[in-house]
């Protein structure tokens, strides 16, 4: 459980860094691990991640 969350935050700095280049919302991807920190099932974060 713990390394799954390392790997996500892990990606979502990954992300971080490239919506904030391309995107005005720098913020999305912390919303989204946040979602997922409060019960998002790890298909549906990947859903969410895989558009971007």
């Amino acid at each position: 459980m713990l390394k799954t969350i390392e790997a996500i935050v892990s990606n979502c700095f990954e992300l971080y860094r490239i919506v904030f280049v391309f995107d005005s919302q720098p913020n999305l991807c912390l919303l989204v691990l946040m979602q997922s920190l409060m019960g998002e099932t790890p298909k549906r974060l990947l859903a969410v991640l895989h558009r971007f």
